[in-house]
């Protein structure tokens, strides 16, 4: 009878701790968009921090502003667009300019030092990931052009 009923308490235990989670808290991270009909959304997405803009004309920037620490050791920023005929990072101490051809296989090409930036086409976005060197500074500067006019 005692073996039963450990194991029945067992089972109705288990899957209440598999939904402890610990509580994240909400990214430290301010966004200023250079136009008003752009949008961001801060969020976790695992242990890396998400940008994640819609920009509706496809040309914009965005200032990026961090506490120490918190925006840890990545950054993605998806960027809603069609194109990315150019994208531009700055953090004060080293610039990056890149662009991804419009066939296939989309090729990234970049000018500067755009070591540590990953861009990954997906459907109806871009994925630009910043590496942990790109974030020292506390703050990123980021232009975005879809299709130059």
């Amino acid at each position: 009878m005692r073996a039963s009923m450990l194991v029945l308490i067992l089972l109705a235990v288990t899957p209440l701790l598999g939904a402890c989670q610990p509580v994240r808290r909400p990214p430290a991270l301010a966004v200023t968009l250079s136009k008003p009909e752009d949008k961001a959304q801060v969020r976790w997405e695992g242990d890396v921090l998400l940008v994640d803009i819609t920009s509706p004309s496809g040309i914009g920037s965005a200032h990026i502003e961090w506490g120490a620490g918190a925006a840890g050791d990545a950054l993605l920023l998806r960027l809603h667009l069609k194109g990315l005929e150019g994208f531009e990072a700055n953090n004060g101490l080293q610039r990056a300019a890149l662009a991804v051809d419009h066939a296939p296989p989309y090729a990234v090409r970049s000018e500067g030092g755009a070591q540590g930036i990953d861009v990954v086409r997906g459907q109806g976005f871009f994925t630009v990931s910043l590496a942990e060197e790109w974030l020292r500074n506390g703050s990123l500067d980021v232009r975005w052009i879809d299709f130059y006019r």
